[in-house]
């Protein structure tokens, strides 16, 4: 009797957390929960990391759907209401979800505020951003892009992480080779399984993983303080390598033959979340006054000299953002929550971009 009342209870138990699933999943099938951010299987053409092309999109961030944005994914797998059309002129703009844009509505985008502003004589403006890319990527989408493109302008957003990083194994993405430090190497991206794919569409997971982010890894490359966790509060790796000094050299002597542009034609678009977050809370500079320079620091430090040592520009936001701060009290981001750039810090990224681009006056 005890066995058949056990079984009873536990057959109810399983059958009422079955019901609750399917009434929460069909809820938040209604609601904006995040969707439609899809890896795309390994394609030989274009064998790199990207979204699953021809789809529509759904963003929203925390529990109770915060920042609700749609759009569009292109004939590529990126983040554009265009497709792009081979053989083409084109700015090409990489980076991670900064550039990727998902937070943000396109026209409110670094690309779009940039192809619509005007003055500047521009290419069409091609936005290969995608989240958690690192400087090798750039680097190993060169030849990838100048055999299916005719770049004439290279924008290469930096962030904070983006050197270290590019020592990180992740499939779809290139890394520093630990052979050479004139070559990136390409980690060859994943095939999902059927199972993965249906079970990534799931309403539930999707809410888990991208709305609450109760996954392994942050859905985005950007740190410190992305999304709703708790801001980075441990200094990082300071051990430098001499290899590093060499890979930036190397780096900035590579990138412009690779997309077959003159150095000139490439502007270095520098970022610190750190350095934002000590704008609004200066309190937090004196905090992060106690850690020494870190590795990934020296390295992109090293990175900027070599570069304008070379003639490629280079743009560095913080002092932008923190006079713009001083002046109207507007925070160019979404933090606390976000630390991605808002319109705002979008704005003022593509007109400091569009000075440099800027045809020099006719003597």
């Amino acid at each position: 009797m005890k066995t058949h009342f056990a079984a009873r209870v536990t057959l109810g138990f399983a059958a009422g957390f079955a019901l609750s699933t399917l009434l929460l999943e069909a809820a938040l099938w209604l609601l904006p929960t995040y969707n439609g951010v899809y890896a795309a299987d390994p394609d030989a053409d274009w064998p790199v990391h990207h979204l699953v092309p021809n789809a529509s999109y759904t963003y929203s961030t925390g529990w109770n759907f915060r920042n609700v944005r749609r759009g569009e994914i292109n004939n590529m797998g990126y983040v554009a209401p265009f497709d792009y059309a081979p053989g083409s002129e084109a700015t090409v703009i990489f980076g991670d979800s900064y550039i990727e844009g998902l937070m943000n509505r396109y026209e409110d985008t670094l690309p779009a505020q940039l192809a619509t502003s005007g003055g500047a004589d521009l290419a069409p403006l091609l936005n290969f951003g995608i989240s958690g890319s690192a400087l090798p990527d750039y680097l190993g989408l060169g030849t990838l892009i100048r055999d299916r493109f005719r770049p004439t302008w290279i924008i290469v957003f930096i962030g904070d992480g983006d050197f270290v990083e590019g020592f990180d194994v992740r499939p779809g993405h290139f890394r520093w080779s630990p052979d050479d430090v004139a070559s990136v190497e390409l980690m060859p991206e994943q095939l999902r399984s059927k199972l993965v794919k249906v079970v990534r569409r799931s309403a539930v997971v999707r809410y888990l993983r991208a709305n609450l982010r109760l996954n392994m890894h942050s859905l985005f490359d950007s740190r410190p303080g992305t999304g709703d966790g708790p801001e980075m509060t441990f200094c990082p790796e300071t051990h430098s390598e001499r290899t590093d000094v060499e890979r930036a050299k190397s780096y900035v002597a590579e990138l412009p033959l690779a997309l077959g542009v003159p150095a000139g034609r490439v502007i270095f678009l520098r970022d610190s979340e750190t350095q934002r977050q000590a704008i609004y809370a200066p309190e937090a500079k004196r905090e992060s006054a106690a850690c020494p320079p870190s590795r990934d620091d020296e390295a992109l430090e090293s990175l900027l000299r070599e570069a304008q040592s070379v003639g490629i520009k280079v743009v560095d936001t913080v002092p932008l953002f923190r006079k713009h701060y001083e002046a109207t009290g507007e925070r160019v981001d979404y933090s606390p929550t976000d630390w991605h750039w808002n319109a705002t810090g979008h704005r003022l990224a593509a007109d400091a971009l569009r000075d440099l681009m800027q045809p020099s006056p006719a003597r």
